[in-house]
């Protein structure tokens, strides 16, 4: 949670001054899911329950990577259908699934929301980043409630350092000449390895 809250505050901040994020669309994502993480973070599991639903949501994650590289067309319209409980629903199922596993939801929502278009890929890379960052937030004061708060500050600090490092990067993608897809595609397949190494594990 902390390396999201590092990473994509930028991402949010800079979609927030070119004008591709929209807080009131933001805000329709996050109503449900900012109390819904909160509460995920607060439920204590045991280890090899905790990574089971992990390694779940891992493959979940990494099959909407895929799901992004390979059916997603980034030039594809808007559905212009009126949403009104939808993002609201959808928020607070991932956003407590969100919090119980400490990530952001974002690699859920993205996909989902570009699969049913409800928004445009530029709108929605705003959108998830925001979302990702007001997740980690809520899931950090859940814990912090809970009293089930550890961090090994050694670590985090290099674990931080590099996610900033490979934020500025991933912002500079669009401009050379390294694909994102590609990025997300093995992206997808590293995480999918992690999360079959936890299901062997632990079940």
């Amino acid at each position: 949670m902390i390396c999201n809250i590092s990473v994509v505050s930028i991402g949010a901040l800079l979609a927030f001054k070119d004008g591709s994020l929209s807080m009131k669309k933001a805000l329709l994502y996050t109503a449900f899911s900012v109390p819904a993480a909160f509460a995920g973070a607060m439920l204590r599991l045991t280890d090899r329950t905790f990574f089971i639903i992990l390694a779940i949501s891992l493959v979940l994650s990494s099959i909407g990577l895929f799901v992004q590289v390979f059916l997603i067309r980034s030039d594809q319209s808007k559905n212009e259908t009126e949403k009104k409980w939808q993002p609201l629903a959808l928020g607070g199922v991932i956003g407590y699934l969100s919090g119980m596993v400490g990530i952001g939801g974002g690699i859920f929502l993205s996909p989902i929301v570009n699969l049913l278009r409800w928004e445009t890929a530029r709108a929605m890379a705003g959108i998830a980043s925001f979302f990702i960052l007001a997740n980690s937030l809520a899931g950090l004061l859940g814990l912090t409630y809970a009293d089930n708060l550890a961090i090994d500050w050694s670590l985090a600090g290099i674990l931080i350092l590099v996610v900033v490092i490979g934020g500025f990067i991933g912002g500079k993608i669009k401009s050379s000449k390294l694909k994102s897809s590609h990025i997300k595609g093995l992206t997808a397949l590293l995480v999918l390895v992690v999360a079959i190494r936890l299901l062997i594990k632990y079940i």
